[in-house]
């Protein structure tokens, strides 16, 4: 009987992971600001030490063959990737020098841990556009999860996704 309880309670939890979607919040400084009128980013991935590191290869639209090597391997990373893709994906233009960029665009990821069934998955990510002449704060968003329905992790590629239709909104 403790054996089905313990399947019972695990199932659930793999249900509960796997079928929600994080709730991301959009913060402007200004209700007019469109993102495509910062169509050319830089983008930054920001760790857990505060460490930048920009994506060194991808720029302009990826043709189907064209692979992106930034050091795949760690979530982050690859998260990162996912990012840039959709970036491109929406229509900005990913570069590499912060003098050719329009806006500077920083992401981070909350916790990440290793889950056996889902791999990689976090607890929340934040992505950030920032003028890039002056620094100002033009858009922020937030990916989490909901604690009151116990689905506080999300899968890489599920916090993207939703980052990602806030993004298609804004732009």
């Amino acid at each position: 009987m403790q054996k089905i309880v313990m399947f019972a309670i695990a199932s659930l939890g793999i249900l509960i992971i796997g079928s929600c979607t994080a709730t991301v919040k959009r913060a402007t400084s200004n209700s007019n600001i469109r993102l495509r009128d910062y169509n050319k980013v830089v983008v930054n991935l920001i760790s857990g030490s505060g460490n930048v590191e920009r994506g060194t290869r991808i720029s302009g639209s990826l043709q189907n063959d064209e692979i992106i090597n930034i050091g795949v391997g760690t979530p982050d990373k690859k998260a990162f990737q996912l990012l840039q893709y959709l970036l491109i994906d929406i229509g900005f233009q990913v570069v590499t020098d912060t003098a050719g960029a329009n806006a500077i665009v920083d992401f981070s990821l909350g916790t990440v841990k290793y889950d056996s069934i889902y791999g990689w998955i976090t607890n929340e990510s934040f992505l950030f556009f920032k003028d890039g002449k002056t620094g100002e704060l033009l858009e922020g968003f937030n990916a989490k999860g909901d604690p009151m329905w116990g689905a506080e992790w999300y899968t890489l590629d599920q916090i993207i996704s939703e980052i990602g239709k806030s993004l298609r909104s804004a732009y």
